[in-house]
């Protein structure tokens, strides 16, 4: 196989280069729309987890909306750990 010649060399160091600076870009992208569809699906379930909460204990309805702002205020802080 004949060694590869310097045009070559160089062409696949440019590459490499362009994809390790494009990499971090498109890990954050990627981690990014994952983390909005976690979120979204979690946010669903907040206000049927309350209303299952005032089944169980009895809460009152101004109770209920409280934990729903409560559940919401925790998901908020945790996404900005």
């Amino acid at each position: 196989m004949p060694a590869a010649s310097q045009s070559q060399r160089e062409r696949a160091t440019f590459t490499v280069g362009i994809s390790a600076a494009l990499l971090p870009r498109w890990l954050h992208r990627h981690w990014a729309a994952d983390e909005a569809k976690k979120r979204a699906y979690i946010e669903r379930y907040i206000p049927q987890l309350a209303i299952g909460l005032e089944e169980i204990l009895g809460l009152s309805e101004r109770q209920t909306h409280e934990v729903t702002k409560k559940l919401e205020g925790v998901l908020e802080r945790s996404r900005k750990l």
